[in-house]
């Protein structure tokens, strides 16, 4: 999108009218990561939080939560005819790409298990 020549106030628009639908977008997005800037220059390192965030229609009704329903709720956000859950398939590999690229692009401690020994 840099290379397009479009300006940052222009790729930020672009990022608030992009819409993810996922089934369970009410734990992905409350995860303490989420929360965190992406590894990625400017302004793309705020997409996350720019983007606009779904439960899928198919799962939506089965959410209990009143913040599920109020928040990531996909009526008023995207058309009746869009279908959410082809939408759902691809944000489903887009949002593991980006952890794994999140995940590996910062410093992490591995602690080997070790398994008990019974004597």
């Amino acid at each position: 999108m840099l290379d397009a020549g479009l300006k940052n106030e222009e790729l930020e628009q672009k990022m608030c009218n992009t819409i993810i639908a996922y089934d369970n977008m009410c734990h992905v997005d409350g995860l303490k990561l989420a929360k965190c800037d992406l590894p990625f220059q400017k302004p793309f390192d705020k997409m996350w939080q720019r983007v606009v965030k779904v439960i899928d229609r198919l799962y939506i009704r089965n959410h209990k939560d009143v913040m599920c329903k109020s928040v990531y709720n996909p009526d008023g956000k995207i058309p009746a005819g869009y279908n959410t859950v082809a939408a759902m398939i691809t944000t489903t590999t887009t949002i593991t790409t980006i952890f794994i690229i999140y995940t590996f692009s910062t410093p992490f401690l591995f602690t080997p298990f070790t398994p008990f020994q019974s004597n």
